[in-house]
């Protein structure tokens, strides 16, 4: 930024970057035409003073945003997660990054889905966020799911990128699975033997376990616990026990 005095008191020339304002004034000849040319003066200083502060704030803007680019590296982007992390449940994953330049905003991915529509928010503070967001219901295959996230933004111009990137595993819970029953030893069972039964399920949190015996009179609380030993009176007396793994999301049984 420049500015240059004027030569003389009939001329006057302001530069401010590339614009370059002149203006020729004649000699007054009477007090009318003095005062009116003092009220153009007034009204063409005031008009130059607003050009001048409105270029300084574009002038910084475009010094921040350099070295925001140039100095460091854009902020990390955010992962957020509303809803409870559980199956069967519903859950609203967003992604967001900071915009310093709503007009040159970073491009926004991630592995939940292809080409996800980038959205500009403006916030409280008249700042700007660029935002991508998914909803999908929760099962236990979503548990141990790495979201992996990208913004890129744009920077000289255009002609070159930086791109930041953010991971966030998901820790989802869900109720027993593949409940199975374990035979030692195996094979054929002969009458007044000791078989051991090891119940096992998949689960979070990990299940707790319960033998039942069917009888006649229904089914009976025989031991608490992934394991339990019997003695076989006859051949058939295995299959008239099972195990029921149970977490706070449900439970599954399974039969010797």
């Amino acid at each position: 930024m420049s500015l240059q005095m004027p030569a003389s008191k009939t001329e006057e020339d302001i530069h401010y970057g590339e614009i370059n304002f002149s203006r020729q004034r004649p000699e007054p000849s009477s007090s009318s035409e003095q005062d009116r040319g003092q009220q153009q003066d007034t009204l063409y200083a005031q008009m130059m003073s607003a050009i001048a502060v409105q270029s300084v704030k574009m002038v910084t803007a475009n010094m921040l945003l350099s070295v925001f680019f140039v100095s460091d590296f854009p902020p990390s982007p955010r992962i957020e997660i509303s809803g409870d992390l559980k199956e069967k449940e519903s859950v609203a994953i967003s992604c967001s990054a900071s915009t310093p330049c709503p007009h040159s905003p970073p491009k926004l991915t991630w592995n939940l889905q292809q080409d996800p529509p980038n959205n500009i928010e403006e916030n409280t503070d008249q700042t700007f966020t660029t935002k991508i967001q998914k909803t999908i219901t929760l099962s236990d295959t979503h548990d141990g799911f790495t979201i992996s996230f990208s913004s890129t933004y744009p920077v000289n111009e255009g002609r070159e990128v930086k791109t930041v990137e953010e991971r966030k595993t998901l820790n989802v819970s869900y109720a027993p699975k593949n409940t199975s029953v374990s035979i030692s030893p195996s094979g054929l069972v002969s009458a007044g033997s000791w078989v051991n039964l090891t119940c096992s399920s998949r689960a979070k949190p990990p299940a707790s376990f319960s033998w039942f015996k069917n009888s006649k009179d229904g089914a009976i609380s025989v031991a608490e616990g992934d394991f339990y030993s019997v003695k076989v009176t006859s051949v058939t007396d295995i299959e008239d026990y099972y195990c029921v793994a149970t977490n706070y999301l449900g439970n599954q049984q399974h039969y010797g």
